[in-house]
């Protein structure tokens, strides 16, 4: 099953499913509690990433995925298989080129996904 891919723009359907993602997280990286959903509005609609995506499959979102300025990507899928990993992380590298030269490799384990950059 292919996934679908809906860039951010954001309209405000789009900041009520990123919220109710981010309020479905197991794990936080970013912040100790989960902020309000004006704070949340107020993140999205600074464009904090290169670019940002929601992730479909069959029509029903499953998460989404970023592509920061220093070529980190961030993937946030509420269940998954392996497979829909790979496919987010080959649409990412088939439909933006990395900047300054850099490729990034992934190395998962468990439900960690480690980044590794490399250099040309």
């Amino acid at each position: 099953m292919s996934l679908k891919f809906e860039k951010i723009i954001p309209t405000q359907n789009q900041n009520d499913e990123l919220f109710s993602l981010l309020n479905n997280r197991k794990y936080s990286i970013s912040h100790t509690s989960t902020p309000s959903k004006n704070e949340h509005s107020e993140f999205v609609s600074a464009h904090p990433y290169r670019v940002w995506y929601l992730v479909y499959k069959n029509k029903s979102l499953i998460g989404s995925v970023y592509l920061h300025v220093d070529n980190s990507v961030g993937i946030d899928l509420i269940e998954y298989y392996e497979s829909e990993i790979f496919s987010v992380i080959k649409y990412i590298k088939d439909n933006h080129k990395p900047l300054h030269g850099q490729i990034l490799e992934c190395l998962i384990i468990g439900d960690i996904f480690s980044w590794v950059m490399h250099w040309w």
